[in-house]
């Protein structure tokens, strides 16, 4: 079971990467969404307002809340010096920033972090799992897995 949760504002945004997630990953991947999750309110994330780093966003967000494993935030995201349209953390844990992506972006972005924490590496094919550095790459990137990721998900 995927925990996904949003950030307020954005949970709306919640059934629509469900439905994609279920187009690429089928029953592989099941959801449970949190649209509003207790404890975290806009005036708490204000901190964050700018480039938030990752790794500290995602621990203030994650705290009390372990089971959740894509966050979908409204804050444009950084790691160093570059900046992130969404990335999976060493703990397993998706992040990915509607603000910086765009709703139809996010939800691009979302479905290839998936891919990540379901063990798929970056791939060089004309594939979901292909890396994009633009929200506009995220876009016109390809809503399927070639072949060979299909291949290593197969049981």
């Amino acid at each position: 079971m995927l925990h996904i949760c949003a950030t307020p504002g954005l949970g709306w945004l919640l059934p629509q990467i469900q439905a994609r997630l279920a187009h690429v990953y089928g029953r592989r991947v099941s959801c449970m969404l949190d649209a509003q999750p207790k404890g975290i309110s806009p005036s708490a994330l204000d901190a964050y307002s700018g480039a938030a780093d990752v790794n500290t966003l995602l621990s203030a967000l994650s705290s009390g809340r372990q089971t959740v494993r894509l966050w979908v935030v409204d804050h444009h995201l950084s790691h160093g010096m570059h900046a992130n349209l969404g990335g999976v953390t060493g703990d397993g844990v998706a992040l990915v920033s509607a603000k910086w992506a765009g709703h139809e972006g996010a939800v691009s972005i979302a479905a290839h972090e998936v891919g990540h924490l379901l063990g798929l590496a970056h791939c060089r094919g004309v594939c979901l799992m292909h890396p994009v550095k633009t929200p506009a790459a995220a876009l016109r990137r390809t809503t399927r897995l070639c072949k060979s990721c299909v291949q290593q998900l197969s049981p």
